[in-house]
This record gives structure tokens, sequence and C-alpha cells, in this order.
């Protein structure tokens, strides 16, 4: 039988045979601690329910210890999942819906914006040399969302905003991969209406890394962007070497015969499409865009990175055709910033995970 406990204290509570002594303190350290929730700071509470239950006579006063831990055990884990789900509701918070787009001014309003790196290798000799900064959101409860569903649709003046915050934390992140001894060169993805419109010169001039090992930023423009404004982005271009930042042509292939005007600008590096890669060792079609491209890239001196390598045998066609660096699943899906200085971190204490790298290297 359960008995009630009556009791004077302040902030005690009956509640269904419960007392309920409710306290202010929070999870975790000291009292004016917070509880971090998903980049958030939650105060929050603990319940804590003591239910008596005793098979002795109400006069004997003897308490049942065993029943009593059941009892206590019972209403404290009701409690607190009561408050955990109260804690993780996704009431209240916008755009829930896993599947529903999110506009890119909520994401940046909300600051749920961060990015992730996909390594960029030299297909020769396998050593990292690069990253791309990839554009993610992390909800508060739907977790990862793709910038599929919160790219398309935004306004120019929003994509001139994330481009700007693109870029900074970039420059940002460059300093932590620099900690570990590897000064690996970072590129950004751009709309060529930014490099008009945003003071791009002034941003990179007052916040590029001081160190003299800073190898640069590269910035990638789609082909077909930047021959729409190509008279406009070339001064800015320019001025833009003097600040180590060169440009790439994003997804180039399908406009190659363009090169003629693209020439006029101070660019570095030919990005070649990934439907060009996928099974280059196999498709004559693809295989033969690939070697067009890289002689392209080759006579005018221009880096060429392949995009989508996703097995040994595409990265052994690229590199037999003069490709010079390539990015995919095969060496590594897009991480989070921590991740990749994880990996940076082992690279400097000498051991070796197994992964793409590694499965090449074994396959010859």
């Amino acid at each position: 039988a359960a008995r009630r406990i009556k009791s004077s204290r302040p902030g005690a509570q009956r509640n269904k045979g419960c007392v309920k002594r409710t306290g202010s303190r929070p999870y975790f350290g000291d009292d004016g601690d917070n509880f971090p929730h998903s980049g958030k700071r939650i105060k929050s509470s603990l319940t804590v329910s003591v239910l008596l239950l005793t098979a002795q006579p109400p006069r004997s006063r003897k308490i049942d210890v065993t029943r009593l831990r059941h009892g206590v055990f019972a209403c404290g884990m009701a409690d607190m999942l009561d408050g955990l789900r109260n804690l993780f509701s996704s009431q209240g918070v916008p755009y829930a819906d896993p599947k529903a787009s999110i506009p890119l001014g909520a994401v940046l309003k909300h600051d749920w914006f961060e990015l992730w790196y996909q390594p960029k290798i030299e297909l020769k000799s396998l050593h990292l040399v690069g990253a791309e900064a990839l554009v993610r959101a992390r909800h508060p409860t739907r977790g990862i969302v793709s910038p599929a569903l919160f790219l398309p649709g935004a306004s120019e003046d929003e994509m001139h905003a994330l481009t700007e915050r693109v870029i900074l934390t970039a420059l940002g992140d460059w300093e932590a991969f620099a900690q570990y001894g590897v000064s690996i060169r970072l590129a950004v993805n751009v709309p060529v209406s930014a490099l008009v419109k945003l003071p791009m010169t002034q941003i990179l001039r007052d916040s590029h890394p001081s160190a003299a090992n800073w190898p640069g930023l590269t910035l990638e423009v789609t082909e077909d962007q930047i021959l729409n404004d190509l008279d406009l982005a070339r001064d800015v271009a320019e001025a833009l070497r003097e600040l180590k930042c060169d440009l790439a042509v994003d997804d180039f292939g399908a406009g190659y015969s363009s090169l003629a005007r693209l020439k006029q600008l101070p660019f570095s590096e030919l990005k070649i499409d990934r439907s060009y890669v996928a099974n280059c060792n196999e498709d004559q079609f693809n295989a033969g865009l690939c070697e067009i491209i890289v002689e392209l890239g080759r006579r005018f001196g221009l880096r060429t990175v392949a995009e989508g390598i996703e097995t040994s045998h595409e990265s052994h066609k690229l590199q037999s055709i003069g490709c010079q660096v390539g990015q995919g699943y095969l060496f590594a899906k897009p991480m989070p910033k921590w991740h990749l200085v994880g990996h940076l971190r082992s690279r400097m204490n000498g051991s070796s995970a197994t992964n793409g790298l590694d499965r090449q290297r074994a396959m010859g």
C-alpha cells in the first residue's frame, strides 16, 4: 500500500500518492550553470519523486526498503521521461517537419549555418592538398539539413549574406587546421554577383590570416555564371589575386567551348563536372571529355580537379590522363570541421585510420 507523506517544506507538492520536491539546481554544474542543447542555453530543474510502499501494518511504522527503492525508481523515471519529453519537444521550434524546406533567411537568423569540408587529394601522391567548404544547416530538432532544402528560392541579398559568412568562417577555420602543421588551401563557392556587389577585396584584406604560410583562398564560380558577368568580374578577380585568392571554374564541361572567353579572367583551376567523372574508366564518351578538359587545362597552365570520384578505377583513369587533383566519396565524404581536425591530429601522431586513401593504396 502506498502512504502519502505530508510535508510543510516549501516547494513540496502532492501528486497521485507521490511527494514531489522541486529543486532549483540545474542538471550539470553549480547553481547558475545552464544545460547546453543544440547551441542554446536552457535553464532546467530536477524533480525528485518519493513513493513509500510498505506491506507492514500502519502502526508498525516500519518501511519495506526494497519496495521503497522500487517506488522511488518508478516515480523518478516517470518524471525524468516527462521532463526529457518537454525539453526536447519540437513544439515551438520552427521548420521542425523533416521534409519541409527552410528559408535561408531563417538559417542565418537562427545561426543554424555551419561549414563542412570535403578533402581534395593529389591523385599521384594521395596527399591532402586542400578542402572544399560546403554549407549545411544544423536544425535544433532535425539535425543536419542539406543545402537543397534551404538554398533554392533564396534572394540575392540572402545569398550575399551567406557568402560573406562562408568566407569569414573558412578563413577562421584555416587557423584551426594550421595548428596541426598542415597548410591546406581552402575553397568556397561564391555566386558571381557577390564578387561584384560585396566589398570582397576589403573583406579578405581585413580578415585573411596573417601567417606567412597561408596559401590563400580559392573562390569557386560556376561556368554559366562567370560567362554572364565576365566583364564585371574581371577587375575584381585581378584585385583578389593580389590577396592570394584565385578563381576556379566549377562544374566545367558543358560549355568548354567558351574557354576562349574564360581565359580573360585570372582563374587558376578547372573543376571537371561529376557527370563526366562518373564511370570514366569504362564510358568512352566521359573519358574523352575528361581528356579534352585536362588537355585544355594543361595548355592554359590551369590545375584540373575531378569532382565526384567514387571508385579507385575512376581515380586511376583520371591520374593516367594527367588530372592532378580529385575529391569524392572514394577519399572522404564532407565532414564537420572538427572531424577533419581529428584526421590531421592523427596524422601528426603517426596513426593511420582505414579509409578510402588506405584502400586505394592497398589496391596499388
